[in-house]
């Protein structure tokens, strides 16, 4: 059987150092400015960033397809959905 009491115990002990290296000398120095990472290679960037890629030729290319894409996929997507729901729908009505 587990004892309520220890485990409650182990509990508190367990938060109280979660909370201690939270607050550490060394958590509280560490500044990190505001940024963003590039899409593609994950690099930083600034924040005003449009769109979110670094400088690279090559990764503004990867984006441009991989915008591309997911157009294409949303297309897709709304066409199939369509397909599935007119005939349920003009059934439903009495139209077909």
């Amino acid at each position: 059987m587990v004892d309520a009491k220890k485990l409650k115990e182990k509990i508190a002990k367990t938060a109280e150092k979660a909370k201690k290296s939270a607050t550490s000398k060394f958590s509280r120095s560490v500044k990190v400015d505001p940024h963003k990472h590039c899409r593609v290679c994950y690099t930083v960037i600034p924040m005003d960033a449009d769109p979110r890629v670094c400088g690279s030729e090559e990764c503004a290319q990867k984006n441009e397809r991989d915008e591309k894409n997911q157009k294409m996929m949303r297309i897709m997507f709304i066409v199939f959905v369509a397909l599935f729901f007119v005939p349920l729908l003009l059934r439903g009505f009495g139209i077909a």
